[in-house]
């Protein structure tokens, strides 16, 4: 168990063990009963616990030590000392001295004081009496009474023999209560979930008059995720419909707004709807049907979608332009593509005109994690037991050696330093140039003594066991090793690779793109487009985030990983804003509206053609002719009862 830690009273200036915090300044009602102790006027004190409230606000931690409270935890007006340790109250001690009929109400009785800041005494009734041992000094109460009525205590009487009872909790679980508390009063949110059971008891009276509410005539109707409670006062005998939410649209497309918004929000966000409708299920929530639910995606957020990417284009925060085509029609040159490798990509691109110039080179990443596959499948055979333990010297070289020579003139010495790998795992550092080594002659880095001739090395004057046993060159290991450094395939794939840019940003993308489109869920090309629009307004939105910096790094974690580095950082950027959902969220109402005049103008007959418009555009012309004073020879030649019609 922790040890108490000796702690200043902010009250005297001491310093002692099992020191109580103040009261948070959510418990207002605890606060003014602590001021009251100090024994001011009403002036001052309301001045120091408005200080005092301003320093808890500060996050400054405001104590008082345990001689400031009595038996039962209760803080006390008497033998408050001074910074240097005197008893100071002398206003307490005149008041001992003095008779207590002779003593104004103005002075420090504890009944005053109670006046002074309105706070109610509780009843008998309210207070739970029960025997309990009272708390030790070394434990930090909090002034919590137990009573289900109120939690408000009340100060001490002189004629009094009563107290309330006082929990003994630590100042920890403290201020976890403050924390909690300081939670609870945010109210930031639109929707809350209420159960169905808190909700009839506000449905016993009518609001109006008061009287009560007939409980035959309450019916409980729900609407998808809505509820509408019908019913009748029994006084006014007037009836009454309450809604959960309110209604959204025009005419009779008027729908609760939650019914529109649940499906569409759960679409953008990525939520699959069996998964959502089994949670709520689970939870007994209420939701619109499935049908329902890809019906309002069908009509209403598909389009909105494609209207908020339209825009987000027009404001140059989609990149529409990704494709080398369109790059080059606009006058761009393009000197290199970065790719994987894609055989049927990469002769769609030799047969475009347009892209058959342009160099084609491969990410790195992806060269080499087919070494890192068959180094795996090496590591799992019995008869290569120390392959293991090369596995990350071999891919740290092959990263590092990628880096240094990044390019075009340099990549064939690179490759052989690459290859090089084979010799070194056996222990040479210097070779003669042959066929295969027509470059390199020997290793970059510097031999140690002992390492070259055998698993032992000497360093500070010890022999010490070295890391990693050489190879042996009859060795399956070895054999493996060559066969995969001096394959064509990789020597290839090698040269071509870049050193400079990689598909990062396409594998970062191809992520988002999975969160909305999962492979595991079949979706059609209708919906799998509006995903992937979705995809792009989420990479560009943490793009953008980052560069105008609202996205900032929080923390960082380590990670081991195996090959290239031992150890590797997990960057934890703050969280992205996507203003775009919330966009095609209000295009799906507008949309609503647009199809409900549509609507009205089918059932009132209104023609399907455009001669309206035409005929509306002919009379503004014949209009502006008239207020410019032409001749009537000049004026169109309108029929008379069509002019006087319209």
């Amino acid at each position: 168990m922790l040890k108490q830690r000796v702690r200043k009273c902010a009250r005297c200036g001491s310093s002692s063990l099992g020191s109580r915090v103040f009261p948070a300044n959510s418990k207002i009602a605890h606060q003014r009963v602590w001021v009251a102790s100090l024994g001011l006027d009403a002036v001052s004190s309301k001045r120091e616990l408005e200080s005092i409230r301003d320093r808890i606000e500060a996050k400054e931690d405001i104590r008082w030590c345990p001689i400031h409270f009595d038996e039962h935890g209760a803080p006390k007006a008497a033998q408050i000392r001074s910074l240097d340790g005197d008893d100071v109250q002398e206003k307490r001690r005149k008041v001992d001295d003095l008779d207590e009929d002779a003593v104004d109400d103005s002075d420090l009785h504890p009944l005053s004081l109670q006046q002074l800041f309105d706070i109610p005494p509780l009843s008998l009734s309210q207070l739970d009496i029960q025997s309990i041992d009272p708390p030790t000094m070394e434990t930090v109460s909090t002034y919590r009474m137990d009573s289900a009525i109120s939690s408000v205590p009340t100060v001490e009487r002189a004629d009094s023999s009563y107290r309330p009872q006082l929990s003994s909790q630590s100042s920890q679980i403290e201020e976890d209560e403050e924390e909690i508390e300081e939670e609870e009063e945010k109210t930031a949110a639109d929707f809350f979930l209420v159960a169905k059971a808190n909700l009839e008891p506000l449905f016993r009276r009518c609001q109006d008059c008061g009287g009560l509410i007939d409980p035959i005539s309450m019916e409980w109707i729900q609407i998808a995720s809505a509820l509408s409670v019908k019913f009748q006062c029994t006084e006014c005998k007037v009836h009454f419909r309450w809604d959960s939410q309110s209604k959204k649209g025009t005419g009779k497309s008027q729908v609760f707004q939650l019914n529109q918004e649940l499906p569409i929000a759960a679409f953008v966000t990525g939520t699959p709807f069996p998964r959502l409708l089994e949670c709520c299920e689970v939870l007994g929530i209420a939701t619109p049907k499935e049908r329902t639910m890809r019906n309002a995606i069908r009509f209403y957020g598909s389009p909105a979608i494609d209207r908020v990417y339209e825009e987000w284009e027009t404001d140059a925060r989609v990149t529409s332009k990704a494709f080398a085509p369109q790059l080059i029609d606009d006058g761009f040159t393009v000197r290199m593509r970065v790719t994987d490798s894609n055989s049927m990509v990469d002769k769609r691109l030799r047969e475009n005109p347009k892209l058959k110039d342009i160099e084609a080179q491969r990410d790195f990443w992806h060269v080499q994690k087919p070494l890192r596959k068959k180094w795996w499948k090496g590591m799992k055979m019995e008869s290569c037991p120390t392959l293991a333990k090369w596995y990350k010297s071999f891919f740290n070289h092959l990263y590092h050696i990628n880096s240094k020579y990044p390019k075009r003139e340099d990549r064939p010495l690179a490759l052989e330093y690459v290859r090089s790998f084979v010799k070194h795992c056996t222990g040479k550092h210097k070779w003669k140039k042959d066929e295969e080594f027509k470059l390199v002659d020997k290793c970059t880095h510097t031999v140690s003594r002992g390492l070259r001739k055998g698993p032992k090395r000497k360093i500070g004057g010890r022999n010490q066991k070295s890391l990693k046993e050489c190879i042996k060159e009859d060795s399956e290991e070895y054999k493996l090793i060559y066969a995969m450094l001096f394959d064509e395939q990789f020597a290839k794939v090698f040269l071509a690779c870049s050193a400079e840019a990689g598909t990062a940003l396409c594998e970062s993308f191809h992520s988002m793109s999975l969160l909305y489109s999962p492979k595991r869920f079949h979706c059609s090309a209708h919906y799998f487009n509006r995903k992937m629009k979705m995809s792009v307004m989420h990479h560009n939105s943490l793009v953008f985030g980052k560069i105008i910096g609202e996205r900032v790094e929080v923390g960082d974690c380590l990670l081991p990983r195996k090959g290239r580095v031992a150890i590797s950082v997990k960057r934890k950027m703050s969280k992205g804003t996507h203003p775009w959902r919330t966009e095609i969220i209000g295009q799906s109402w507008k949309l609503r509206d647009e199809y409900e005049s549509n609507r009205f103008l089918k059932r009132i007959g209104a023609p399907d053609d455009d001669i309206f418009d035409v005929l509306m555009v002919e009379y503004g012309k014949m209009l502006r002719g008239e207020e410019g004073g032409q001749d009537e020879d000049d004026e169109y030649e309108w029929d008379s009862d069509i002019s006087e019609e319209m």
